[in-house]
């Protein structure tokens, strides 16, 4: 996606720069899992996992802008895209099989 908005980076950059993200939010992600079952401990453990995974959606805007030489809003684009067509691509989905479903 980065590269159809005219980036720079290749994908040997971006891998080692999305390489140095996850490793790390991996280790924290499992340790923080160990201690969401416990029964109230288990709330703040997920507010905490929430934070942390919009951080992690922030560095990797900051990866994207800093391997294909982006302004925020391009970065931004090439970060969030994906998801938002995969979204709108569900959505769809389950929209067509609602109306199938729907006595007419």
């Amino acid at each position: 996606v980065a590269n159809l908005l005219g980036g720079t980076g290749n994908f040997e950059k971006m891998a080692f720069a999305m390489s140095t993200i996850v490793v790390p939010v991996s280790v924290i992600s499992s340790v923080l899992s160990l201690f969401a079952s416990i029964p109230y401990v288990g709330i703040l453990i997920g507010l905490l996992s929430f934070l942390f995974s919009l951080y992690v959606i922030v560095l990797e805007i900051m990866a994207v802008k800093a391997v294909n030489a982006f302004d925020w809003l391009k970065a931004i684009g090439a970060v969030l895209l994906p998801g938002l067509v995969f979204l709108l691509i569900v959505c769809c989905c389950v929209f067509g099989v609602f109306s199938l479903l729907w006595p007419t």
